[in-house]
């Protein structure tokens, strides 16, 4: 079991001070921390193992369809520094992975804001978080004009980057929502980890699609010379192969 102390935790506050206006329910979770990674809403996450449960509370089914909070941490050498926001996630499944290991399957379900985390009397790293409530927007002429270009900019990253799965395009060109699509695409740019939070933390759609559209222009200008640079490169390694053999 976890042997967290509580005075070791930090928690560190979002950008987004007005976060406590969306406030929604309480909730008491199970704590997951996950170094140098988000996980969003809507999106699924692979792990090698739980937090706070053992191999046989895993292969015993104990914790399929648990609720966990799911929070980063972001000291960098200070293990104890945690963001204060945070997604809630349902374990979907546990797997036995290749070499052995037990891994599960987590699915972001929504955004959460941490209160407090302590351990409680089994071990385990506990937080009350509240629910983000995220505001609804009319759909106006200039926001359906910013998702069309969201989309599209969207569309343009994932034809040049090869290491998005397959099903993710199929659910981003089927969704009209754009907090569904800013979740789902963020988790595979090139951004600092400090910057994916700061979308995680973004709850107004107008400053979420701002943001997102300028880390999607920034992606495809590094994924456009990336491209580049590897069709120069194998340009020369062909005319270098084909003079070889003249």
């Amino acid at each position: 079991m976890s042997s967290h102390k509580l005075e070791l935790y930090q928690l560190v506050k979002t950008n987004n001070p007005a976060l406590s206006k969306y406030k929604g329910e309480d909730v008491i979770l199970p704590v997951l921390v996950v170094a140098e990674h988000v996980l969003f809403p809507n999106q699924i996450l692979v792990l090698s193992k739980l937090e706070g449960f053992e191999i046989a509370d895993l292969l015993s089914g104990k914790v399929k369809n648990l609720r966990v909070a799911v929070v980063s941490r972001i000291g960098g050498d200070n293990p104890a520094k945690l963001s204060s926001i945070g997604t809630e996630a349902i374990v979907t499944s546990v797997l036995r992975m290749p070499d052995g290991s037990v891994g599960v399957v987590l699915s972001g379900l929504r955004r959460i804001a941490c209160k407090n985390i302590a351990v409680d009397q089994t071990g385990v790293l506990t937080g009350s978080f509240f629910s983000i409530e995220e505001p609804t927007h009319k759909k106006t002429i200039t926001l359906l004009a910013s998702l069309r270009i969201l989309k599209e900019l969207v569309e343009k990253v994932i034809k040049l980057n090869k290491m998005i799965p397959q099903d993710i395009p199929a659910v981003i060109k089927g969704s009209q929502d754009p907090k569904i699509i800013c979740d789902l695409i963020t988790p595979f740019l090139s951004l600092e980890l400090a910057d994916k939070l700061d979308i995680l933390g973004t709850v107004d759609v107008r400053l979420l699609i701002k943001k997102t559209l300028k880390n999607l222009s920034r992606e495809l200008e590094l994924l456009q010379i990336s491209h580049r640079i590897h069709k120069e490169v194998t340009g020369d390694l062909q005319e270098g192969i084909r003079r070889t053999y003249l």
